[in-house]
């Protein structure tokens, strides 16, 4: 090897540092790219997550709008018994027992 002259030695000292500066800012760029990547995934994986809750709701709001309808109904059936019920006691003077007919397949409307 030769032996450096004194004007290298210079040199060195004097862009050294910018070449661990240019090191530094491509490492800084390199780890917000890979921040902003990151971010980027997390984000949509959020967005899936939400979206299937979402679909579950949906799923779980027609049971229950299902589920009222019916008891709905069951309501409006027991009322309409105890109304002719009330009627019967006071146009006859006597409550009359209503005997209700079910159908056989009234429980499986699944």
């Amino acid at each position: 090897m030769s032996m450096l002259k004194r004007g290298d030695l210079r040199h060195r000292r004097r862009y050294g540092g910018e070449n661990r500066m240019k090191v530094i800012v491509r490492i800084l760029t390199i780890l917000c790219l890979a921040l902003i990547v990151y971010g980027h995934v997390w984000q949509r994986i959020q967005v899936l997550r939400v979206g299937y809750k979402i679909s579950e709701a949906g799923i779980r709001k027609e049971e229950l709008v299902k589920e009222y309808r019916a008891l709905w109904l069951e309501l409006r059936r027991l009322e309409s018994i105890g109304r002719i019920e009330n009627v019967s006691e006071v146009e006859f003077g006597e409550k009359l027992k209503v005997i209700e007919l079910v159908s056989s397949n009234q429980g499986n409307s699944d």
